[in-house]
């Protein structure tokens, strides 16, 4: 999941753009835009992309399964 992150924003939490929720059956992303202050009738847009990668067949451990999720993120942040 990939989406603009501005440093220069304020965002809630403390300070996060994105929250992580895990547990033994599933893991959840969720995002957060920075605030904005809209007036009546006024958008925010917020665009978020997808990208789904299997891993290999061959990752059975979850330190296994951790390093070729890093692989495949560092390839896509060196494009």
């Amino acid at each position: 999941e990939r989406f603009r992150f501005d440093p220069a924003a304020a965002y809630p939490d403390g300070g996060l753009s994105a929250t992580v929720f895990t547990c033994p059956d599933y893991t959840e992303l969720e995002l957060m835009s920075p605030f904005a202050a809209l007036q009546i009738g006024q958008a925010l847009e917020f665009p978020i992309t997808w990208e789904l990668h299997r891993l290999p067949a061959a990752c059975q451990t979850a330190k296994d399964r951790r390093m070729a999720a890093l692989d495949i993120l560092n390839a896509a942040g060196s494009r």
